[in-house]
């Protein structure tokens, strides 16, 4: 089955920078051809686009689908409150269908606004239920369980033991990487600092490295919380990220707004990425990251709506 969209403005952003008129033709999962398109297959089925723009979907870096359904339940706080008061307790109650609901309701969102891929972290329990929506939605898509083995404030239904969160993390990757013929793959999610022990990220760390999954976490995102994990490690967040072995090539921290200038060096020599979440950052008075610094320093800098707990919504234009 062929799809020719005709007469659109086209993005093609890459080997045309600049827009131009003309058509699109999806052959299969391929694009089969681009600009004035005058022969098609005979199953070819023809829309008229005269007025939109055809671009490539939107990559977001950093989201939470199960927190859908929190959206304006999570007002006028800042992070950790937000956290220990709203958040945790309700991911705590989630059960099978109302996480199932707020992963479909995202994921609806997040398609009619132009995502068609995420890094989406879930919470600590019911992983398989978010893997199989996304399987099912068509989103490419890498995604995690969350990882919490300690930290103030954190439910029961949501704390975890190192072994069991290390068992569950391991038992989710030989389900579904590489599911749906690699359109899905699986990262280690050790949430931030404060709901880990050292002993499970050092263990994340070097499983990540075994299997070449990729790493992805909060840091640096408020001034409480870095000041935070500054007491409970002696530490400034990178560095303790550093030491723990998570800042490396295959990681991708969430927020990085109060980063110091060591903090940057330390992104830059290890190569961590950034997810920006501006919004989410507004919304929560957490302040704003350095982005042209962070860029200007060679680091790789992409984008996230977060959740709509902290956003509202998980448009990517918004951002």
């Amino acid at each position: 089955m062929s799809l020719l969209l005709r007469g659109g403005t086209l993005l093609p952003l890459k080997d045309h920078p600049r827009p131009m008129w003309g058509d699109l033709l999806v052959s299969g999962t391929r694009i089969g051809a681009l600009g004035k398109v005058e022969t098609v297959p005979l199953d070819t089925e023809t829309v008229d686009v005269s007025g939109c723009v055809i671009m490539p979907g939107i990559v977001q870096t950093h989201i939470h689908l199960v927190q859908t359904l929190f959206r304006g339940l999570a007002e006028d706080m800042t992070l950790l409150q937000w956290l220990r008061t709203r958040v945790w307790p309700l991911e705590a109650a989630l059960d099978e269908a109302s996480l199932r609901a707020s992963v479909r309701l995202g994921i609806l969102e997040l398609l009619m606004t132009g995502t068609t891929t995420v890094l989406d972290m879930g919470t600590t329990k019911l992983g398989d239920i978010v893997a199989e929506e996304l399987v099912r939605s068509g989103l490419r898509a890498r995604f995690g369980q969350a990882m919490m083995d300690a930290g103030e404030g954190v439910p029961p239904a949501l704390l975890e033991t190192t072994r069991g969160s290390l068992d569950a993390a391991g038992a989710l990757t030989k389900r579904w990487h590489k599911a749906s013929s690699g359109r899905i793959g699986y990262v280690y999610m050790p949430r931030f600092a404060l709901s880990c022990t050292r002993e499970l990220l050092e263990a994340t760390t070097q499983l990540a490295k075994l299997s070449e999954l990729l790493v992805h976490t909060h840091s640096n995102e408020s001034v409480d919380e870095r000041n935070a994990v500054v007491m409970a490690t002696g530490r400034t967040p990178m560095q303790y990220l550093l030491d723990t072995g998570i800042a490396c090539d295959r990681t991708i921290i969430a927020h990085g707004v109060h980063l110091d200038d060591s903090e940057i060096d330390i992104l830059r020599t290890t190569k961590t990425s950034v997810a920006h979440c501006p919004s989410s950052n507004l919304k929560l008075g957490s302040g704003i990251a350095q982005v042209a610094k962070l860029r200007n320093t060679r680091i790789t800098v992409g984008l996230g709506a977060d959740g709509a707990a902290c956003n509202n919504q998980l448009d990517a234009f918004e951002e």
